[in-house]
């Protein structure tokens, strides 16, 4: 445990979650009483001094400028005092560290001098820094440019069963069904409406995502009524990508296939997360195994430019071997993106509520899989392309898209970098609007259903907020 003491509000969210990478416990606190470590700020006009306690003694401090990267950093340097950062991205604690690296880039500094900077100002790790810019190099490539245009995000807020580890705002379709009908119904009103605002506003869609929830959980006839709506709006020479999540095998059918094939949908979501069904059972996926490959088989009949698969490293009952299994059998397939994610215990999931039900792995273990991961997709032809991190992951790590060559997908790169206007649509979607350079305002639609179909007005009058017509 560390307590932390006058901390400024706008140092206490990097304060908590650095003081974390050493500690398992941070606390902010007001008490004068000393009693283990804590950590006190002092400033004094122009500079900052940051000293740190063990049971009322100073054991050490430092003196940084008043700039918030600067008090990070040496806050990050009087606790390697005592001991050893769980992280190997230094005061990087953010969900998007490749942000760093593109700025870097923006102010022409070359590629040594970027590693000295991520090494020197930010205490990153070799291995990370190498990734970071591996990622950021190939984004710039594929990404840097039609910031004019926009990308859609449809959500389908369903599943066939909530999976445990699981905090997105969805519902069980079982549960819910009353409620499907009506929800597609207004989805794909405000499809139309939002179309009819971009015609006025001359925007020019390029790119479009469906996610959920599993959009695949609701009907075939459901599904071609949204898809054909859609199809009457886009112009498809002006798409790059168009995405589906299909993520769950037991939500897949050929008619479903067909349908999605034939409104030109050109990328499509088969998310294991693992092959072990000791693993499946133990996150609450009605489905096996031999269900995602007889899944994957009838996908490969549709030849879509590109199909991904969602990994997740670290889930519950999973092992270091059981792991292995999963990557090479889904290697085998060779679908042409393979997302890794590291387990992030999110607050609203089953985990994170009933986390003495779970046998998780420790952090040496989600090292050693992810090492067997990076070695087994490098030996495949699969290269990252995108990267983020989740508060709460596991062992501090990342998730990471892996692609094979002219294979990576345009919208996880923007949806991740925030340069480019997202425009979402249905629950849970939050829109992105560019206003300048790194700079960008948020704008949510409701995170339930009823509140979606209740308060749709609402929904409208933000998309015209969106489009600059209120």
């Amino acid at each position: 445990m560390i307590k932390l003491r006058n901390i400024p509000n706008r140092l206490q969210y990097d304060f908590m979650h650095i003081s974390k990478l050493f500690f398992k416990d941070a606390q902010l606190t007001d008490e004068t009483i000393d009693d283990g470590y804590v950590i006190e700020i002092v400033q004094n006009d122009d500079e900052m001094k940051i000293s740190l306690f063990f049971d009322g003694k100073i054991i050490n401090e430092r003196i940084s400028g008043i700039e918030k990267n600067s008090v990070k950093l040496a806050l990050y340097d009087v606790l390697s005092t005592v001991r050893e950062s769980k992280s190997e991205y230094g005061i990087l604690v953010g969900v998007r560290p490749v942000k760093v690296v593109h700025k870097l880039l923006d102010n022409n500094n070359d590629i040594e001098e970027i590693k000295l900077i991520l090494e020197k100002d930010y205490r990153i790790g070799t291995e990370k820094i190498n990734l970071l810019l591996e990622v950021a190099l190939k984004e710039r490539n594929l990404i840097f440019k039609d910031f004019d245009a926009i990308s859609l995000y449809i959500g389908i807020p369903f599943c066939p069963s909530i999976c445990t580890y699981c905090s997105f705002p969805s519902n069980d379709i079982n549960k819910k069904a009353k409620l499907v009908n009506p929800y597609m119904e207004y989805l794909i009103k405000e499809i139309k409406e939002t179309f009819e605002l971009l015609k006025i506003t001359n925007r020019r869609v390029d790119n479009i995502y469906i996610g959920g929830g599993t959009p695949t959980s609701i009907s075939n006839e459901q599904l071609g009524m949204m898809l054909k709506t859609i199809d009457e709006y886009i112009n498809p020479d002006d798409l790059n990508e168009y995405t589906i999540e299909a993520g769950r095998p037991d939500t897949i059918t050929y008619g479903k296939l067909e349908t999605i094939k034939k409104y030109g949908i050109t990328r499509i979501c088969l998310n294991p997360q693992s092959m072990s069904d000791k693993v499946l059972e133990k996150i609450g996926r009605n489905h096996t195994r031999e269900d995602i490959l007889d899944a994957y088989k009838i996908v490969e009949e549709f030849k879509f430019n590109s199909v991904n698969m969602d990994l997740i490293v670290g889930l519950p009952e999973d092992t270091i071997e059981s792991l292995k299994t999963t990557i090479d059998e889904v290697v085998s397939l060779r679908p042409e993106n393979i997302t890794v994610h590291t387990l992030a215990i999110k607050k609203a999931s089953h985990i994170k509520n009933n986390q003495e039900e779970y046998n998780l792995a420790k952090s040496d273990e989600i090292s050693k899989m992810l090492l067997y991961v990076e070695k087994k997709m490098s030996e495949n032809g699969y290269e990252p392309y995108y990267l983020y991190r989740q508060k709460n992951i596991l062992g501090n790590f990342e998730n990471i898209g892996y692609a094979l060559k002219e294979k990576e997908s345009i919208y996880n790169m923007r949806i991740i970098e925030e340069r480019h206007n997202i425009l979402a649509l249905g629950v849970g979607g939050v829109s992105k609007k560019i206003i300048e350079y790194d700079y960008f305002i948020r704008i949510p639609n409701f995170r339930s259903v009823e509140d979606y179909i209740s308060r749709f007005d609402e929904i409208i009058d933000r998309k015209k907020k969106f489009l600059n017509l209120t």
